[in-house]
């Protein structure tokens, strides 16, 4: 899908699976409709800087967008429009976004170093923002349960959130060496992903706060993307390499051969709700679905064109 006209950095699917989010350099933000066959993008009216994070609400009533002017825009997909004016407290770049699983709390973290929480009905702040981490915040995931949140900074550690508290539950995890762009739980709650700039992903248990086993290792470069499917038996991630891998969970191996030839950086990856598809959006602004119900992924189609 090819609707932007710059660098895509991020892509979410709508929790029923017949929409794609993707926003990007261009400033646009952009509803990909995929029910019976139709791929049009339609750009939602409003947003004026680069986007860098995005996310649907689990009822798939709400889309946000975060970007470079340190703004959260909330959009209505059905009409393309805003909802309410943007939110504001971020001082730099928006770099993550995430709904609890209830849908009532938006959480925010940027290059500002904080995480913040918000009323996704009010727009209004919950509370402090936390600060407890040192440098960039890459990324942020609740569990499914809605129990925890994990973030991922350019500190190179993880912290996990109790979100009765709002405080750190135990100690950060520590384990790379180098910036934590993505974080993501399993369907099941009880493993969390981290993909890292120091090429490695290292899947902990979340129970003991350990690593199971040994990193997974295959890519070249910083690991930018990572999403687990459906069933949480796969695990798909992205990378500066230009590469896909998707691996088995269980055996921490790559299930196939990468995804290869792309000629940009893969920015980010996400599956679709029934785990038959992926979507991977790049540098060299293009959406791409790709067929991963098989071992071998096979692109759909051409690249989506707005």
């Amino acid at each position: 899908l090819s609707g932007h006209r710059d660098s895509v950095w991020r892509v979410a699917f709508s929790p029923d699976g017949g929409a794609l989010f993707s926003g990007g350099a261009d400033s646009h933000v952009i509803v990909w409709r995929l029910e019976a066959g139709s791929r049009v993008g339609l750009p939602l009216i409003g947003q004026e800087s680069p986007v860098w994070a995005v996310a649907y609400s689990p009822d798939g009533k709400t889309i946000a967008s975060g970007g470079e002017d340190s703004q959260i825009v909330l959009w209505d997909p059905a009409t393309r429009q805003p909802i309410g004016a943007p939110i504001t407290g971020h001082t730099d770049t928006v770099l993550s976004l995430a709904f609890s699983p209830d849908g009532k709390v938006l959480v925010s973290g940027g290059k500002d170093k904080t995480i913040r929480l918000w009323d996704a009905v009010t727009h209004q702040p919950i509370g402090s923002p936390l600060t407890n981490h040192t440098d960039v915040v890459w990324s942020a995931a609740f569990s499914p349960d809605g129990k925890l949140l994990a973030s991922g900074s350019a500190d190179n550690s993880i912290i996990v959130w109790d979100t009765a508290t709002w405080q750190p539950a135990g100690r950060p995890l520590a384990g790379h060496s180098a910036r934590v762009v993505s974080v993501a739980f399993s369907p099941d709650g009880k493993t969390l992903a981290s993909g890292s700039g120091d090429a490695k992903i290292i899947l902990w248990d979340v129970a003991t706060r350990q690593p199971i086993g040994e990193p997974l290792t295959g890519h070249r470069l910083d690991i930018v993307s990572v999403a687990f499917s459906s069933d949480g038996r796969r695990l798909a991630s992205s990378s500066e390499d230009k590469s896909i891998i998707i691996w088995d969970v269980a055996t921490h191996t790559p299930l196939g051969n990468p995804i290869t030839g792309q000629t940009d950086v893969v920015e980010a990856v996400a599956y679709s709700p029934d785990g038959a598809l992926l979507a991977s959006v790049s540098s060299g602004q293009t959406v791409t679905l790709w067929d991963v119900s098989g071992t071998d992924p096979k692109p759909i189609g051409q690249p989506l064109h707005g």
